[in-house]
């Protein structure tokens, strides 16, 4: 297989934009209500021709029309900004942005809202809305001598996600990893790698036990992708888009390896439950299930002028990305970050309208905490001083408390973890 052919793709989220910066036949610039219909009409002869290879693909036995839509880049812009709402409401992205920050995931400035809109606005070719359950083109893309093959990435991509959409509800699982940022990478992770695998195998006409190594193509490629907003963002949001094609791809192949007599539909009746369990394809299989934390016992003894600003988890993923970014700590990241077994935070806004960060991580033995904790301490020595956070090992577990000076309050809150 030429793999240079095949141009990096990329996809951010729930919203499922397909960000190509391709063209296809499809793609023209109309000036009037009859060009616009005429491309609709292009756009819906391409989903239907493709819709029977994609459901035979999947094994997702459901053969309904899909939807489609033609719209402008300009159209699709505002689109994005309005969808963008609806899938991270109550300012979800500028609180996660904010506590990222603290540890130093993300640039303190970086606004990562209005980040990612950027990015789908530059970077999109096409698009599955799973509110209007509608496949979306993009009428004014420049036009590329590459149009047969980009025609069918796009298609084809954006279709398996209406296919997915049709066994499991995308919305509901977006509203749940809203709740937990570690299954909202492990739900993407499934989603993109399957329509990365049923796109090439679609679009060079392979079997999947012929499609190259997902995760390497992926990662090979993604430095042919280029745009101002994407050249600007941080790493972790660069992660954030391809490891749900590189990492969800390789778990993929892994899934179909164990499973040579089931269908991609299958996958949804098991889908893995947190990043680990795509980073480890073992940990899947052994169903390794993340430790539930519980941080309530905290909070009653919490100074009354806290706020709690925001709560979540932090996966494996996330943590892995901490320690590759963090010159301090790059060449132990893997080691320091395997062997997680769950971590959830809470974030309260106090008086002077600082975070402060309390948190508690489990790990799988008393020496990957060890790892942790020292990875951890160090981390943190190399952005802030020491005396504002503590962190506590107990056997198996790691405590933290970020953001207060004042020891015996942070000795009194590690107390209650």
């Amino acid at each position: 297989m030429h793999t240079e052919k095949l141009e990096m793709k990329s996809i951010k989220t729930i919203i499922f934009i397909s960000l190509v910066i391709l063209t296809s036949s499809f793609c023209c610039r109309f000036t009037n209500k009859t060009d616009r219909v005429t491309a609709s009409k292009s756009f819906k002869k391409q989903v239907d021709k493709a819709l029977p290879t994609v459901v035979s693909l999947t094994g997702i036995q459901n053969t309904e029309p899909v939807k489609v839509d033609m719209l402008t880049k300009a159209e699709l812009g505002k689109l994005i900004e309005s969808r963008m709402e609806l899938e991270y409401p109550n300012e979800e992205l500028k609180k996660r942005a904010r506590c990222f920050a603290e540890i130093g995931l993300l640039p303190r400035e970086y606004d990562l809202e209005n980040g990612f809109v950027e990015l789908l606005k530059e970077q999109a070719g096409a698009i599955y809305d799973p509110h209007s359950r509608t496949v979306i083109g993009i009428s004014d893309l420049p036009h590329s001598k590459k149009r047969a093959i980009n025609d069918k990435m796009i298609v084809s991509h954006e279709l398996t996600h209406a296919v997915q959409d049709r066994i499991i509800d995308i919305r509901q699982h977006s509203e749940m990893g809203l709740k937990n940022i570690d299954y909202e990478y492990a739900i993407r992770a499934v989603l993109e790698g399957m329509a990365s695998a049923i796109m090439i195998a679609h679009t060079r006409n392979l079997t999947f036990d012929n499609l190259p190594d997902l995760q390497s193509f992926w990662r090979s490629n993604f430095s042919k992708a280029s745009g101002e907003a994407l050249s600007s963002s941080p790493e972790y949001v660069k992660e954030y888009l391809l490891s749900p094609y590189a990492e969800g791809g390789a778990f993929l192949q892994s899934w179909q390896r164990a499973n040579p007599q089931k269908t991609m539909a299958d996958l949804f009746k098991k889908i893995p439950s947190s990043s680990e369990q795509v980073l480890h394809f073992e940990k899947y299989t052994e169903r390794d299930e993340p430790t539930e934390i519980d941080l309530s016992r905290v909070r009653r003894i919490l100074p009354k002028d806290w706020k709690l600003f925001y709560a979540n988890t932090l996966g494996e993923f996330d943590l892995l990305k901490l320690f590759m970014f963090n010159p301090k700590t790059e060449t132990n990241a893997v080691k320091i970050a395997d062997g997680w077994d769950g971590c959830r935070f809470e974030a309260y806004e106090i008086m002077n309208k600082e975070i402060v960060l309390i948190g508690s991580s489990v790990w799988d033995t008393k020496n990957d905490a060890k790892e942790f904790q020292e990875g951890f301490d160090l981390l943190l020595q190399s952005f802030r001083d020491s005396t504002d956070f503590k962190i506590v090992r107990r056997k198996s577990r790691v405590d933290f408390v970020i953001g207060v000076t004042e020891g015996n309050l942070k000795d009194k809150i590690l107390s209650r973890l």
